[in-house]
């Protein structure tokens, strides 16, 4: 009996061994088809996806470019060419050329002549008269100098303290006489200080004076040399 019974249990279980391989394998199968499938679907809606999603090309506006009017060029008349006749040479006549006179010469260099002399001669009386001019203004300016130094030693008084001493000597100053006749600009330039001041005064109360203007242009810087010598010594 135990025989039997083990030999079921055997068979029973490669019976139940066999029946779920094959239902094993069957399973495997399915899955593998249904992965395929789903595989196949999954790959056919990306890529609708990816058409779907690709933009179009935008196309470029068409702008119709205006049309270029074309002028038209008046076409410029062509004038008829004048017809220039030639003259012969034989209507002409040469006349000949007078030979000029030497009595043409002859007065021309005359003429010539008259004008340089009296050209030089012009020339020559105008160099005088602006010598004559220049001479006759250098003695009004000396002249004019010399009433103005008299004025000016006639308005002098010496010094007290230079005459105790007994101190004498020349002294040079310098003034600038102005376009109305009055004076300014009173220095001492060279000389003994103690006659300074008494020159100043001398020459302050010789002003004003008449001014002549065709004489200096004004105003006019002068410079004048003092004596101061004791009555006893000169």
């Amino acid at each position: 009996m135990s025989r039997y019974v083990s030999s079921f249990l055997i068979s029973s279980t490669i019976y139940a061994a066999t029946i779920a391989t094959l239902f094993y394998f069957l399973n495997s199968e399915r899955c593998e088809a249904k992965s395929e499938m789903e595989s196949t679907k999954v790959v056919k809606v990306s890529l609708l996806n990816l058409q779907q999603e690709e933009p179009k090309e935008a196309k470029a506006p068409t702008t119709s470019e205006p049309k270029k009017e074309i002028k038209k060029e008046p076409i410029a008349k062509t004038e008829p060419k004048k017809i220039i006749k030639e003259i012969p040479l034989t209507h002409f006549k040469a006349t000949p050329l007078e030979e000029p006179k030497q009595e043409q010469f002859a007065k021309e260099e005359k003429t010539e002549n008259t004008v340089s002399k009296t050209t030089s001669q012009n020339n020559e009386n105008s160099i005088e008269k602006k010598e004559m001019v220049n001479e006759e203004l250098e003695e009004k300016q000396n002249s004019f100098f010399a009433g103005l130094r008299e004025r000016i030693n006639k308005n002098k008084s010496y010094p007290e303290s230079a005459r105790r001493r007994g101190v004498q000597g020349d002294i040079e100053m310098k003034f600038c006489i102005l376009e109305n006749g009055n004076v300014e600009n009173i220095e001492l330039l060279s000389g003994k200080s103690i006659f300074e001041k008494s020159a100043i005064e001398a020459i302050e109360k010789s002003f004003p004076i008449k001014v002549d203007k065709t004489l200096f242009t004004f105003p006019k810087e002068f410079k004048i040399t003092i004596a101061y010598i004791l009555k006893g010594n000169s």
